[in-house]
């Protein structure tokens, strides 16, 4: 086991001024401890079933490969016979999956906050050893993934694409690189899916310093409302009132959808002010810098504390409000009076 970061200590603000119901920020409220990010190289590591979960030579089933998930001792019996059988694929390099049950790789923000952070693994282990690492993806990877991959020193090259459902019994691997996601990193008395500040904070900085993004000069607006009219839920149904009425105090309406990653990192990274309805939009907090934030939520949705966090840890000034959910997609109605409120409170 190799330490890559030490346990950080959290002790997290919040701004509610308009006395919003917490939901689960409030356990974010108390103070609490992150662990340390360690990582395994497993000589002869497998992984198993089209779930891909670890296992060592010893068949011990790795935690670090199925994050938030917990087979059942019928799986695992399972998981441990199918080992047993020839393997499906079998890799004589070392390989790390960004692949897992979760099918997180199919998710901005679990993208972003739960498979990258693997790769801060992956960079030590290559730099300490002189072995190059292969990365096992999905088999059709999006802009922004090839991107992200890109910022962080990875090209095509280091890159096995992968259909998981041809992994019948398992891939064995002469050494597996078994990472933990970005967050369920909390000691005991720690929110189950607390982040690493100091995981979260390495990753953004390798993101934004990545030579993609520096060869980027781009006109930006300071004052960023972020629209979610081409989402599925969550949206806000008088937006057009709500865009004329920020228009007033300088704020530009900005659909995310379709913009390239190094346009998303200098957007955010150059923005004072920052206003969205809570989704993946807000998941490029990770590249904002002394911003003020606003996060608009949906009671039947839920309180989240994924961009609280992320903001906390970022060093950024939040504020939210909770709307009631005007249907089942979760969309809101913006009270413009409400709206006002929070603006002069964030002045």
């Amino acid at each position: 086991m190799t330490t890559l970061y030490s346990s950080s200590f959290c002790c997290y603000t919040l701004r509610n001024p308009l006395n919003s119901p917490l939901g689960r920020l409030e356990s974010y409220l108390t103070p609490f401890t992150a662990k340390p990010f360690e990582y395994h190289v497993v000589k002869s590591g497998q992984l198993v079933s089209l779930n891909l979960y670890g296992l060592t030579h010893h068949w011990r089933l790795l935690p670090d490969t199925y994050p938030f998930f917990n087979p059942r001792l019928r799986d695992r019996l399972i998981i441990r016979s199918q080992s047993l059988l020839p393997s499906t694929l079998n890799f004589d390099v070392p390989l790390c999956s960004l692949l897992d049950v979760n099918q997180w790789h199919y998710s901005y923000f679990h993208w972003f906050i739960d498979i990258l952070p693997r790769l801060l693994s992956v960079c030590d282990y290559q730099a300490k050893s002189g072995n190059f690492v292969y990365l096992l993806v999905p088999l059709h990877l999006k802009e922004w993934q090839v991107s992200s991959l890109g910022l962080l020193g990875f090209t095509s090259s280091s890159l096995i694409n992968l259909d998981q459902n041809i992994v019948r019994t398992s891939i064995l691997t002469s050494s597996l690189i078994s990472s933990p996601a970005g967050r369920a990193q909390g000691l005991l008395g720690a929110p189950y899916d607390c982040m690493s500040p100091n995981v979260i904070t390495k990753l953004a900085d390798n993101l934004s310093s990545g030579t993609l993004y520096s060869t980027i000069e781009l006109e930006t607006p300071k004052k960023l409302y972020i629209s979610r009219k081409d989402a599925l839920c969550r949206r806000t149904v008088n937006e057009d009132e709500v865009v004329c009425f920020l228009e007033r105090y300088g704020y530009v309406s900005v659909t995310l959808d379709g913009l390239p990653l190094p346009q998303l990192i200098a957007l955010f990274q150059k923005a004072s002010h920052i206003i969205a309805v809570h989704g993946a939009g807000l998941t490029n907090l990770l590249f904002s810098e002394n911003a003020t934030v606003v996060e608009l939520h949906a009671e039947g949705h839920g309180i989240r504390a994924d961009y609280f966090q992320l903001a906390s840890i970022k060093g950024l000034k939040y504020f939210y409000y909770v709307f009631p959910s005007f249907n089942t997609e979760n969309d809101i109605v913006v009270d413009i009076k409400v709206l006002e409120t929070l603006l002069y409170c964030v002045t």
